[in-house]
């Protein structure tokens, strides 16, 4: 828990990851009952649309990351079992309706998009230099999943130097127990662990 926290909504973004409907949807072909049942046990669709509400509030940035393979595949090394098996599901493929994010976390109008083709959004994309164009030092990382692309994010923006804050109960995991061993890990050594209502307050009651 982080007490007395204080947030520069000019200076602070949130990352929104791991919200497609490949994955958080019952149709979903990378979609699993463990991940399902984490999702709605921590209430993190609820808990991203409120923080996302507050920052289009405040004028924070709003940053979606969508992980997208072309359509035929072509592009992706399969290297690693994880690459290995979403080229074999089929999923996330661009074009498709899975790659899209689930409705009620859809971008709005004024947020920004990335695309990334593997688990660190830093890797081979624009998000830094987006980072970079709104002038933020700040990092609230929020979606799923807590121990594949939210600790990517976390470790790669502690070591570019970017203060990051992983509120608890807005990321899920494969289970519960997935995500609690993430929580408990190292994650901690790169984010500060906190909460929705943490960060909300935070961005609300900021001095100007």
């Amino acid at each position: 828990m982080t007490y007395g926290l204080q947030l520069d909504p000019e200076k602070t973004a949130v990352v929104i990851q791991g919200t497609q409907r490949d994955l958080l949807d019952p149709d979903g072909v990378l979609s699993t009952p463990g991940i399902r049942n984490h999702v709605e046990s921590q209430g993190m669709i609820a808990h991203i649309r409120q923080i996302a509400e507050t920052f289009r509030a405040r004028g924070a940035g709003v940053v979606h990351v969508l992980f997208v393979i072309e359509k035929d595949g072509r592009g992706t090394k399969a290297n690693a079992p994880l690459y290995r098996g979403v080229l074999a599901a089929g999923g996330i493929r661009r074009g498709t309706w899975g790659v899209e994010p689930i409705d009620a976390l859809a971008p709005r109008e004024g947020d920004f998009v990335i695309e990334k083709a593997r688990e660190n959004p830093f890797y081979n994309t624009t998000f830094e230099s987006v980072l970079t164009g709104l002038g933020v030092d700040t990092l609230v990382v929020v979606g799923a999943l807590t121990s594949g692309g939210i600790e990517h994010t976390a470790r790669h923006a502690a070591d570019a130097g970017y203060r990051v804050l992983v509120p608890e109960d807005a990321v899920a995991g494969q289970s519960a127990t997935s995500h609690r061993n993430t929580i408990e890990g190292f994650l901690p050594a790169v984010a500060e662990i906190t909460t929705t209502r943490d960060i909300i307050d935070a961005m609300q009651h900021v001095a100007h």
